[in-house]
This record gives C-alpha cells, structure tokens and sequence, in this order.
C-alpha cells in the first residue's frame, strides 16, 4: 500500500488503516517525492503494532540518516527500496551508495533491501551492469534479507522481462540452489507472508 502525505501523524495512521481492509496488504511505502524519506516515529510504531513491512524509498544522499533513524525502531521490519536507488552508475554515486547501503545493512537484522530499480541507473539489464551493485547489497545484507523484484513498467524502458531476470540469475548464477531460492523467492515469501 501506499503512504500519502498527510497533515499529522494520526492521519497516516489512519489512512494505514482503511488499507488494512484489502486482504493482501503487507505494508506501506511513501508515495510522495516531497515526503519525508522517514515517516515520523508515532507512524513506524503503528506499523510495527500492525505488524506491517516499511518500504524505504531513498536515494543514495539520504540512505545513511534513513538506517539512523531506523535503527530505534528494531521491530519494524523495513525494506529497502530499489537497491537503495541508485541515480547513475558513475564511480561517486556507487561510492556514496555503498555507504548508505552498509549503515543500512548495519542498522539490525530488521533491515532488507530489494534487489530492483537498476535498469534505471544503468540503463541496461545486463548482468555485467548489475553485479556491481547486487553482489555489494548481498554481502552488505546477506542473502537472508535479499529479494529480487522487478520496477516494471519502469523498467520496460530498458527491456522486457525475460531480460530482466537473466540478467540477475547471471549476477548471481555462482550462487549456491539454496542462496538462489532465497533471492528469487524463499526470502519475498517470508517477509509478504505469502
């Protein structure tokens, strides 16, 4: 579900409620660029007391004061968005990322990230242009809190879907059956509960 901006804290609250109605949902992600990258504490308690996934949407600049502050909240089960969206691949963004994406790993065993949104940064879905950025996120977080998704049709504007997914079994086609379960499903389906 999504995290609309909102006035006060009691009315994401509620908004994080009527959602609760749908049978499938898990969890919310802000929906707004001009949001707060972070929703405020009494928010992130309400989830955690739902027992609801928080998607961190942020971009590399803002990924380490994201890990600060949820690291208060170690019962949230928090996952990271896009791989820590990254916004080109040049050596300075990669530099900055990494950082962002270790404190994040660093913060608690509550903390998750994504695998997705690359093709966007790379402008390819190639293996090569992916493992930089895949196989840090795995060591950082290891395969236990890693999943793989997709950010179609976003993507789509790098190629199908087919490509998508031979380019990230090729990034970790050295990987172990059980390492490749987790990513590919085994992990999406304990956090989701699915």
């Amino acid at each position: 579900g999504g995290l609309p901006p909102a006035d006060s804290a009691a009315e994401a609250i509620a908004m994080i409620d009527e959602q609760m109605a749908a049978r499938r949902f898990r969890g919310v992600r802000p929906m707004c660029p001009k949001s707060p990258v972070v929703p405020d504490d009494d928010v992130l308690a309400a989830l955690v007391e739902r027992d609801l996934v928080f998607e961190l949407l942020a971009r590399p600049p803002d990924l380490a004061d994201a890990a600060r502050r949820l690291s208060a909240h170690p019962d949230l089960v928090v996952v990271v968005e896009h791989t820590g969206w990254p916004r080109s691949a040049d050596d300075d963004e990669r530099t900055l990322w990494r950082a962002g994406i270790t404190a994040l790993a660093d913060a608690g065993e509550h903390m998750h990230c994504k695998l997705s949104g690359l093709a966007a940064a790379t402008g390819t879905m190639s293996t090569e242009a992916f493992a930089p950025w895949i196989e840090p996120a795995i060591a950082a977080f290891g395969p236990e809190r890693c999943l793989f998704a997709s950010n179609f049709p976003v993507d789509g504007l790098h190629g199908t879907l087919e490509q998508l997914w031979s380019g990230y079994a090729g990034a970790v086609a050295g990987f172990d059956a059980r390492t490749r379960d987790l990513l590919f499903a085994g992990t999406a389906e304990r956090l989701y509960r699915l």
